[in-house]
């Protein structure tokens, strides 16, 4: 006597497990969700950060161009977030002498002179993970700050404190808001498990 299985059931699953495993992207999509909220941040929404934090995972910002400008005595942006590894091309729009001092922890790492309106120059040393603070000695008011994140689920709030993080992976995170004016972190964790999850600050 032959012993056989039904087609029917078995055969679906069959051919749904070989379709994911070939798209494997629709796996880790369908298990993704968004942030949103809302923050307090006045007038100055522009210079605020928000970051997921230690996402399993590895990400690099190689393919990747930010540009930090010099516009009427004030970098431009003001707060940058990038991943390791990204080119920051520097600018100067303005007509007059300019120097990109970056530190990272108290130490430089690179100080390059712009003294022509419209000179530019490349880096791509933000490989270290944490914040750089950019200066310019010639004018000691205009101040930077790039942060360099392990992952891309970052963004900044609209004029109304608004933000949204998209494509989050399903897990236990701490969301980070980084203000340059706070001298204290300020964070919160949270779970995402479904399609979305609101965090305010």
């Amino acid at each position: 006597m032959h012993s056989f299985r039904r087609p029917g059931r078995v055969g679906v699953c069959s051919i749904l497990f070989v379709f994911l495993s070939a798209f494997p992207c629709l796996v880790s999509s369908a298990s993704a969700g968004t942030i949103t909220g809302r923050i307090t941040c006045g007038s100055h929404c522009d210079n605020i950060l928000i970051y997921v934090e230690d996402v399993p995972g590895q990400w690099s910002g190689e393919d990747e161009v930010a540009v930090l400008d010099q516009v009427n005595k004030e970098y431009v942006p003001h707060v940058m977030a990038v991943l390791p590894g990204t080119t920051i091309r520097l600018q100067n729009s303005d007509p007059e002498l300019h120097n990109v001092h970056t530190y990272f922890n108290k130490e430089t790492v690179f100080n390059i002179s712009l003294p022509f309106q419209g000179q530019t120059a490349e880096t791509d040393v933000f490989t270290e993970l944490g914040r750089y603070v950019v200066l310019c000695d010639v004018h000691t008011e205009m101040s930077a700050y790039i942060v360099s994140l392990q992952n891309p689920y970052f963004t900044k709030p609209d004029k109304d404190g608004f933000y949204e993080i998209e494509n989050v992976p399903a897990g236990k995170y701490t969301l980070v808001k980084y203000d340059p004016e706070e001298k204290e972190r300020v964070d919160k964790s949270f779970v995402l498990q479904g399609e979305s999850v609101t965090v305010d600050f």
